[in-house]
């Protein structure tokens, strides 16, 4: 779907007031009836655009991680992707980064390992 300002998403919704069905608006202009309804509602409230972000702007990964990442990327030859997520979390573990969306490497790291009754 194409992106529509402001002004044609309320000539649409004017559409709808002037009697047209959302059926036949959404059938011609390709965008969903919900998504009209939504636009509907929001013009109602007096606010078709939707407001900013709230963490616009804002970068939750501190610069250190950001430098090595870009670092690491711009090796030759490139490594892969994940040869820099490793190295990447062993930073951030390093520097107490560390969230739990940081793989712990560590060398006593429990591993998985079938038993003897085990199909694998």
């Amino acid at each position: 779907m194409a992106h529509l300002s402001d002004r044609q998403k309320a000539e649409l919704v004017r559409q709808h007031l002037d009697g047209v069905p959302w059926t036949r608006i959404a059938e011609h202009s390709g965008v969903t009836v919900r998504t009209l309804q939504r636009w509907a509602a929001r013009i109602g409230a007096g606010q078709l655009a939707r407001p900013p972000r709230r963490d616009k702007g804002a970068s939750r990964i501190p610069t250190e991680l950001v430098t090595a990442i870009e670092a690491l990327a711009v090796r030759r030859p490139a490594p892969t992707i994940a040869y820099i997520h490793r190295r990447v979390g062993d930073i951030a573990r390093d520097r107490g980064f560390a969230s739990s969306r940081v793989h712990d490497r560590s060398p006593n790291r429990a591993r998985y390992r079938p038993g003897p009754d085990s199909s694998r």
